[in-house]
């Protein structure tokens, strides 16, 4: 299969996955990206070459694009041109041009995906903020995690770590970023709940200038999300808060 696996693109036209046995017309490629320039008219070439090299038992020759991160490409997000026989599962893709594209007689199969503030073509199962870090993996309270389609599993090899596949390249794991919600704040404490990765350990450290940092509690995430309570919260006149992983 030709697929695009646990793939991160960003920031350029040419990462843009097309599908396609031609190029499409300079025209059309203008519907989904204001740029004429990004028209990836190679792009095809490639596509077909590694058609060629591959042995296929389904008849129709499916291409599978399956949970790749798709974030900021002037030249579109992801886009399935004529003719086109493609599964489109469990993919990320937020602040492009464009979203996901089916055109034409395209035959394609899209399930659980994200799309998020794409200039246009924001149609898919999540429509939520990803909430990416800088190098694009997920916080705790990011609607991605275990939103995926597992039937993946059959045409991917990933660890599951969760109730079940996240959408888009990265897993949220035992290290990943946990985060803080507030839940009620009383006359006399503060109530916090911890959401982060089931089993792990984390500490809760407290600041009154986000320089130095004291712990207050130690939690286990044993449902994925653990409530803190600051008993003392109220004797500083204000207080910041921080989760870091147990060594």
């Amino acid at each position: 299969n030709i697929r695009c696996l646990d793939r991160i693109h960003r920031g350029t036209p040419w990462q843009t996955l097309y599908f396609d046995r031609a190029a499409t017309p300079a025209s059309d490629w203008a519907r989904v990206s204001l740029d004429p320039f990004s028209h990836p008219t190679n792009d095809w070439k490639i596509i077909e070459y590694l058609r060629s090299q591959l042995q296929y038992e389904e008849t129709a020759a499916p291409t599978r694009v399956l949970n790749n991160t798709v974030v900021g490409n002037d030249g579109g997000g992801l886009f399935v041109a004529t003719n086109a026989h493609a599964t489109v599962m469990n993919n990320a893709v937020a602040y492009n041009s464009s979203g996901l594209v089916s055109e034409g007689s395209a035959t394609v199969e899209f399930s659980r995906n994200c799309t998020f503030a794409n200039w246009t073509d924001n149609t898919a199962d999540v429509s939520a903020a990803p909430q990416f870090l800088n190098d694009f993996s997920l916080i705790a309270t990011s609607p991605l995690i275990d939103a995926g389609d597992n039937s993946a599993l059959a045409w991917i090899e990933r660890d599951v770590l969760g109730a079940g596949l996240d959408i888009g390249a990265l897993e949220f794991g035992p290290d990943g970023v946990p985060a803080f919600a507030p839940t009620q704040t009383g006359q006399f404490d503060y109530h916090f709940e911890l959401r982060a990765y089931p089993g792990q350990n984390y500490v809760v450290e407290a600041s009154t200038n986000l320089t130095d940092w004291v712990p207050v509690s130690t939690n286990v995430a044993e449902i994925g999300s653990v409530l803190f309570t600051d008993v003392v919260g109220t004797n500083y006149p204000h207080r910041f808060y921080r989760a870091t992983t147990a060594k």
